[in-house]
Order: C-alpha cells, then structure tokens, then sequence
C-alpha cells in the first residue's frame, strides 16, 4: 500500500515539475557560433499601423455617405466587424427608416488595410443592384472608398453607377 502512495505521488510531483516547467516558456536561446551581435535593448514586437487600428478601432458605426460626382445621394449608417482571419462584414442602415437596406461581406488586408466587399440587393438613391466597394482604412485619418453599382433595371446591357464615399466615425 505504501508503494503504491509513493508511485501516485512521484508521479503527481512530476505532472507538477512540467506543467510549471512548460509555463516558463521556450528557455534561452543562445548564439553558439558566428560573429558576436552587436548589444542594444531588446526588439519589442510592433503591429503594423494598419492592423493595429482593425484590431483595437475598427469594429464599430459609421456613417457612408455615397457621392455621383458632386452629388450627394444617400447616407448610411454602416456597422462594421472585422475577424482575425481578414473577413470583413458590414451592415448598412438607412438613417431615415433605421431598417437594414443591406449587407456586405468582404475581405481586407490586416498588413495594408485595403479591402474589398460586395453586397446584394443594396438601394443608393433610386437605384438597385448589387455593390462592390473597394477602398484602404486608414489609421489616423478617414480616406474615401469608392463603390461600383450594377443596376438590375437597365437592359439589355448593364449600367454601372460609379460612387465617391465620405465617411465619418461616430458613437465611440
């Protein structure tokens, strides 16, 4: 019986000794060969600007207000969220009724912030069809996008209408 107490806590003490051995992390590295580097503080790993802001600024509202030259056509307020593997989803509102108009889903690029969504079925002014926006999120400054819309009721070839947006971040 006394073996056996012996064996249980041997191998309970040796469970402990690793997992507090695997929570130190990798060990020390050290260089055995080659010229010696040359001292100085200790790199401290830094995110791109870009991806900094989609990971810590990016989910939130916005308003999209989409320009046919110099021509303002229609605002939305735009919901967007971003996921750790690029995939990008927005929702836009329309600020008079607060119905969902439509949704867009894309991709960005967490180094460069440039991104690319299209959307189904969406209504700017008083044209339908589907949207493709395209544009780059900025860190410290709101840059303008730009949408190409397919409008389903022109035949027989189709017609793209061509919008500027302007956007503006609110309700942090």
């Amino acid at each position: 019986m006394k073996k056996n107490y012996i064996i249980y806590f041997t191998l309970i003490a040796l469970l402990l000794g690793f997992l507090f051995a695997s929570c130190l992390g990798p060990g020390i590295i050290t260089q055995t060969s080659g010229d010696d580097p040359t001292p100085g503080p200790i790199p401290t790993p830094v995110s791109t600007p870009t991806s900094w802001y989609i990971q810590n600024v990016f989910s939130g509202n916005w308003s999209y207000q989409f320009f046919d030259g110099d021509t303002a056509v229609q605002t939305y307020k735009v919901s967007h969220s971003v996921f750790n593997n690029g995939q990008l989803r927005m929702k836009f509102v329309d600020i008079k009724t607060g119905f969902t108009n439509f949704n867009a889903e894309g991709v960005i690029d967490m180094n460069t912030g440039a991104f690319f969504a299209q959307g189904n079925l969406a209504t700017i002014g008083p044209v339908n069809g589907d949207i493709e926006l395209y544009g780059t999120f900025a860190t410290d400054t709101i840059s303008e996008y730009t949408a190409d819309q397919v409008d389903f009721f022109t035949a027989p070839d189709k017609t793209t209408h061509k919008y500027t947006i302007q956007t503006i971040r609110y309700n942090q």
